[in-house]
């Protein structure tokens, strides 16, 4: 049996917590990557759009997820009325 210490335990767990935390390692959409990359959260962003929280994470999974018309009209809005200047097939085509 290997010897594992009780610190090289607490520094797996640590790191572990550091990659679930900043998403890395997550599948991102393209649309995920993007709030990603501009640090945006997805309750900046649901607040922000009026679309619900659990609809933008859905979204941030995976390209087969798409949004309704209604709500990508929210969240297109949202972001560029931000300073953004994005549309619907930078993240999803049709």
């Amino acid at each position: 049996m290997d010897n594992i210490s009780v610190n090289d335990v607490a520094n797996k767990l640590y790191l572990e917590a550091d990659i679930t935390m900043f998403g890395i390692g997550k599948k991102r959409s393209t649309f995920g990557k993007f709030l990603d990359r501009n640090s945006i959260t997805q309750e900046e962003l649901s607040k922000r759009s009026g679309v619900n929280r659990n609809s933008i994470s859905r979204l941030t999974k995976s390209n087969e997820n798409r949004p309704s018309m209604k709500n990508a009209q929210k969240i297109i809005k949202a972001l560029k009325k931000v300073g953004y200047n994005v549309d619907y097939d930078d993240f999803w085509s049709m």
